[in-house]
C-alpha cells in the first residue's frame, strides 16, 4: 500500500497512509519474515510501529521466525519497544494446516 503512494496516479501520499495505519486501536501485521528487509522497508516498519507506540496503540506482529532470528530481523530499537509494551509470545505448537 505504501509503495502505491509513489505512483503518478496515487490518490494518497505516504504520510496520509501512515496516519491511517496509526489510527486503529489494534494493527495486526502477519508474516514479517516475507519483507524484503531493505533499508527503506526497515525504516518504514520502525516508523509505523514507533508512531503507534507513541500513540499508545496496540500492534501485533506475527512471524514464523525463531525468537533470535526475529529479534535480529526487527532490530534492537523495535524489539525494545515491543517488549516494553507487551512482550513477545513464543508459540511452539505444530502447524494446523
Amino acid at each position: 500500500a505504501v509503495k502505491a503512494t509513489y505512483r503518478t496516479d496515487a490518490t494518497k501520499d505516504e504520510g496520509k497512509l501512515i496516519d491511517e495505519f496509526t489510527k486503529p486501536g489494534l494493527l495486526v501485521m502477519d508474516e514479517l519474515e516475507k519483507r524484503g528487509e531493505s533499508a527503506w522497508e526497515n525504516n518504514l516498519l520502525f516508523h509505523l510501529v514507533n508512531r503507534r507506540y507513541n500513540s499508545e496503540r496496540d500492534t501485533l506482529l506475527i512471524s514464523n521466525l525463531p525468537q533470535d532470528l526475529l529479534d535480529e530481523h526487527l532490530g534492537k530499537s523495535l524489539v525494545s519497544r515491543l517488549n516494553e509494551t507487551g512482550g513477545m509470545i513464543h508459540c511452539d505448537w505444530p502447524s494446523r494446516r
